[in-house]
């Protein structure tokens, strides 16, 4: 959204609309989850695997989207030369 459609009263009614019920499903949903929780004890594993899948898959995805860098060379690695007088 752009300021400027701040200045549109559609637009902004529409915009301040989808904000309240953001911050009313925020506000919210912990209470539904602590009462769900409390009336039903297995309901923790019930929530808690889809969301460890979830976050799982992305950051699979994410590590993914990554570009492999090609890594610049100058030519052939070379092999060090030691001075003349020393051996090691």
């Amino acid at each position: 959204m752009n300021l400027r459609d701040l200045f549109n009263p559609q637009r902004a009614l529409g915009f301040s609309c989808k904000l309240f019920l953001v911050v009313l499903a925020l506000l919210l949903a912990p209470h539904i989850l602590a009462n769900l929780l409390s009336a039903f004890p297995s309901a923790g594993v019930c929530l808690a695997l889809p969301l460890v899948s979830y976050v799982a898959y992305r950051v699979r995805e994410q590590s993914r989207r990554r570009p492999q860098r090609a890594r610049p060379t100058a030519g052939a690695e070379r092999t060090p030369v030691l001075p003349q007088g020393e051996e090691h």
